[in-house]
């Protein structure tokens, strides 16, 4: 190929930028971009004005900071982890459940987990740790956890990779990756609390708290009106398993390469991805490649041959186009 004809670096992103935007809904989508600016402002500002803090939270009234708290992170590790997995849970639970409903569901974890951070904050205080009331929380890590829980009880068949883990039953994915979590950063009580939560919603214990589909119909046809024309909005009334399988083009399987599973970010890090990949039982081939097979010509019998090199490709086209030229051929 021409040097010159060779798609520019820019051109390529701009590309996996609208891929990701167009299989992607709106709320993941936004929350995933907003994560990003988070990370962009802890290069050059503090976080600490919106982490939570429970002394400044609490005695100054400062409630923003339960909302934008969840937002900023400070690590490009974080930031990979939650964007790749968030794109794919996330994106199969607003395809399954509406645009309305994950946002709750987001907001539910987040003030859940920051009110069980303020608690253990004043508690210590009673015993005569002040200092703990200027500890500092933020991350959207155990939000997350708590998505990671649904999702996985929503789908408990099969097996999921995490890290350099043996394939672990999807059941237990959310464990594996708390335990995984507590082995390298000590215990995060706040961790604990969104997993459980993330439990309670998905066995309907929490059924009580979440909007009715008619209240949701409601505000969608009022004050997010706005919204329900945007890219990727998902209402209440088109959430469901099977507009949610014909989005994936027919994979309910769960897997983070499906089309509404972002793939995109997931293609972008394959060392990432198997931390939310589904392994399908007795699906996978460990004598091959990544893709074992032989494949099929499409209309044909035999199996799919080795890829031309492109300059005898080009030659053959020349000759094909010289044969059609040539008087009385056939």
């Amino acid at each position: 190929m021409d040097p010159r004809q060779q798609p520019s670096p820019l051109n390529a992103l701009n590309e996996w930028y609208t891929d990701w935007t167009l299989q992607t809904p709106m709320v993941t989508r936004y929350s995933v971009s907003v994560i990003g600016f988070g990370y962009l402002w802890s290069w050059f500002f503090s976080v600490s004005a919106f982490s939570v803090i429970p002394y400044y939270t609490v005695f100054k009234f400062e409630i923003y900071r339960f909302l934008l708290a969840p937002f900023f992170v400070d690590s490009i590790f974080s930031l990979l982890f939650i964007a790749v997995t968030l794109s794919s849970m996330g994106s199969r639970l607003e395809y399954k459940h509406g645009s309305v409903h994950l946002t709750f569901l987001l907001g539910v974890l987040s003030l859940a987990s920051n009110l069980v951070f303020i608690l253990a904050a004043f508690l210590l205080a009673t015993f005569g740790h002040y200092e703990a009331l200027f500890l500092q929380a933020h991350g959207f890590l155990p939000t997350l956890l708590g998505i990671i829980t649904i999702e996985c009880l929503e789908s408990p068949e099969g097996h999921r990779r995490l890290f350099f883990l043996p394939p672990i039953p999807t059941k237990y994915y959310p464990v594996a990756l708390f335990g995984l979590f507590t082995l390298f950063g000590g215990f995060d009580v706040s961790l604990a609390v969104s997993m459980a939560v993330g439990w309670l919603f998905q066995k309907g214990y929490l059924d009580f708290l979440k909007p009715t589909s008619a209240t949701v119909q409601r505000w969608e046809e009022s004050c997010l009106v706005q919204f329900t024309t945007r890219t990727g909005y998902v209402s209440g009334s088109a959430a469901g398993s099977g507009v949610f399988q014909a989005m994936r083009g027919g994979d309910d399987s769960g897997s983070a390469t499906s089309s509404t599973g972002g793939s995109p970010f997931v293609g972008m890090f394959p060392s990432v991805q198997g931390m939310s990949n589904d392994v399908e039982a007795g699906g996978a081939d460990d004598s091959g490649g990544r893709f074992a097979g032989g494949g099929q010509v499409l209309g044909g019998d035999g199996p799919a041959s080795a890829p031309m090199d492109p300059s005898e490709a080009r030659a053959a086209r020349l000759n094909a186009i010289s044969a059609r030229q040539t008087p009385g051929s056939s």
